[in-house]
């Protein structure tokens, strides 16, 4: 039986601990501990050779080597505590003007990361190349470990290079246009393999409904496996599942990557079984991740969630801001351009399995959002908020248009059709005067023209 901790499973959890604000920084203060060892050892040689230093490297005395060290580390964690404390105030700045989801972005900075981290490991080097400074009066020989020394003020001249660029980058990074960008660039990163795309094979029947699938592949006796806690769905480990159910031929995971799962509602069905034992169904529960906050891997719904924030907060009144709505709405018809042209990975996926204790092929239903659903967690929502500005809602309509430069297939564009004949409703709702009603009118009918423009013509 395969162990809990599988390859998925521990990769969904690296990614995770790669980009949290603790990792860089740690491994940077263990690469000082190892190199300030090191560099003591190679002062010990260069003195157990009775090698020359140069005065230019370090030519002062033990206590010269001390408080120079010792003014280093005091420096810096000084400057540590304010960085922390800017970063704490740009995480609250974040969250209040723009979505409290947007903080993940800021933590994942690597340029944060790093800045944190040479901070603390160029203060621990300090610490630790004092501790061997002996001087004459100290018992044995006396030691100044002149290149340990004279590589701490590298380190701390390199400190000061990246102070500048955290202060730099700090100020740049709450511009409302980056934020929006690195969302962007987020989402076209997490866009690669589509969940379930990993997921074995597509199926015959690719695209079964959960009840056609049920009648197909699940006509035996099924099992329902239950959260034994709340959370946000992140990923499901789908050959560990397997490897726990090895007689099942069918098997439906219920929620969507990102959906909100209640305690004691079911997660996955599995047939060939009546019933499981406590251990058994304990551990497939262990094979689905279930977390307090969304997560952007398998996720890209997440991204655009984010930029609707943005926008929504935008057109608050109490933040009224068009221009910044405006940079959203592009975004967000820039990551629905590139989904126009995807294929998306089929429901139905079939696992072929081929060991001694588990033969034939299993059939794995999955619940994964269509592009309709990406075109209305994109728009819905800024439409009905947009109707109470003019500058917004010609926005909106212009980027469905030029969304359908990059439809190529004809379904892809009815959602986006539906989009535009919901702006035409909104406007006898909308208190516009006359002109800017014909304005919008016109809009939307050009960006029904580079929609139909966009679809290839049906074949004679």
């Amino acid at each position: 039986m395969q162990s809990y901790f599988s390859m998925k499973y521990i990769q969904a959890h690296w990614d995770e601990i790669r980009t949290s604000l603790w990792f860089v920084p740690s491994a940077l203060v263990i690469t000082a501990i190892i190199v300030s060892f090191s560099m003591i050892e190679i002062d010990h040689a260069v003195q157990d050779d009775e090698i020359q230093i140069p005065d230019w490297i370090f030519g002062g005395s033990a206590d010269g080597a001390r408080t120079l060290l010792s003014t280093i580390a005091g420096s810096l964690v000084t400057i540590v505590g304010v960085l922390f404390s800017i970063t704490i105030v740009v995480l609250q700045q974040a969250a209040s003007q723009f979505t409290p989801r947007v903080m993940g972005n800021f933590i994942r900075q690597t340029g944060t990361q790093f800045t944190l981290g040479i901070y603390l490991a160029t203060f621990l080097y300090a610490l630790l190349i004092i501790r061997s400074v002996r001087g004459e009066d100290a018992q044995g020989e006396e030691f100044i470990p002149r290149l340990s020394i004279a590589f701490s003020l590298i380190l701390a001249t390199a400190c000061l290079g990246f102070l500048v660029y955290f202060i730099h980058h700090m100020a740049t990074s709450l511009q409302a246009s980056m934020v929006i960008a690195n969302v962007n660039r987020e989402f076209r990163q997490d866009t690669g393999p589509l969940y379930p795309e990993h997921i074995g094979d597509t199926a015959s029947d690719s695209d079964l409904s959960l009840g056609s699938f049920r009648q197909e592949y699940m006509p035996v006796p099924t099992v329902r496996i239950e959260a034994e806690q709340s959370g946000y769905l992140l990923s499901v480990d789908d050959e560990a599942i397997l490897a726990h159910v090895p007689e099942t031929t069918g098997i439906a995971i219920l929620p969507q990557i990102g959906d909100f799962v209640v305690r004691g509602t079911p997660m996955i069905e599995i047939s060939g079984y009546r019933q499981l034992e406590d251990d058994e169904r304990h551990r497939i529960v262990g094979c689905v991740e279930l977390g307090t906050e969304r997560s952007r891997f398998q996720d890209p719904l997440f991204s655009i969630r984010q930029l609707v924030d943005i926008a929504l907060k935008a057109l608050s009144p109490s933040v009224n801001d068009p221009t910044t709505a405006n940079n959203a709405i592009s975004m967000l018809g820039d990551c629905i351009a590139v989904l126009a042209d995807r294929k998306f990975p089929d429901r139905v996926r079939v696992v072929k399995r081929v060991s001694d204790d588990q033969r034939g092929d299993v059939h794995v239903w999955t619940n994964r959002p269509p592009f309709e659903d990406y075109v209305d967690a994109a728009f819905a929502e800024i439409r009905r908020e947009s109707i109470r500005n003019v500058s917004v809602t010609l926005h909106l309509a212009e980027t469905v248009g030029a969304i359908g430069d990059a439809v190529t297939v004809p379904e892809r564009a009815e959602p986006l059709h539906a989009v535009l004949t919901d702006m035409l409703r909104g406007l006898e709702r909308a208190d516009f005067d006359e002109e800017d009603t014909r304005k919008i009118r016109q809009c939307v009918d050009a960006a029904r023209r580079r929609l139909l423009a966009g679809e290839p013509s049906d074949p004679a």
